[in-house]
């Protein structure tokens, strides 16, 4: 199977990191749980680059990156 690499921006981590820690404040368990479910998510593009398609909303401006901001 074709492994691809998944690029993340600097601002995009840093903005996870922020969720991060805000969430752990309020729920570690859910904190642990999103992590969790983020890193599955980035293993799940490395094979599968086209799993989390684009949004379609019109009030949300169209990314030539592939982001997962449909399952977050």
């Amino acid at each position: 199977m074709k492994k691809y690499k998944v690029v993340i921006s600097r601002e995009a981590l840093d903005m996870l990191k922020e969720h991060m820690a805000f969430l752990a404040n309020v729920s570690k368990k859910a904190a642990t749980k999103t992590k969790n479910d983020i890193l599955e998510s980035i293993n799940d593009l490395s094979s599968m680059p086209q799993k989390y398609p684009f949004f379609n909303e019109p009030y949300i401006p169209q990314n030539k990156n592939n982001e997962m901001q449909q399952k977050f």
